[in-house]
């Protein structure tokens, strides 16, 4: 799954706590597991999306470190190898 992916993810998890947050706890919603729609009520379902939230938060945030870390490297190579590029 691509970064933009895991964000586009993120940010849907966010805006549905969001929305679920000045909810009753006792009402009914419904969630998609594994392809099965499944009725739950708003307490079972908001540590389940908080959970997944801080999840992938935490991948996102590894992402960038390694993209970071790659892109650093490939400077250090350029200039160890005298590599410019050239763009037209």
């Amino acid at each position: 799954m691509s970064q933009n992916q895991l964000t586009q993810k993120k940010q849907q998890g966010r805006l549905v706590l969001e929305t679920l947050g000045p909810l009753p706890p006792e009402r009914k919603c419904f969630r998609m597991i594994n392809g099965v729609l499944v009725e739950r009520t708003v307490k079972d379902v908001t540590p389940a999306l908080q959970t997944n939230s801080d999840g992938l938060k935490k991948v996102l945030e590894e992402l960038v470190k390694q993209y970071k870390k790659q892109q650093d490297d490939m400077e250090k190579w350029k200039k160890k190898n005298n590599i410019q590029v050239v763009q037209q």
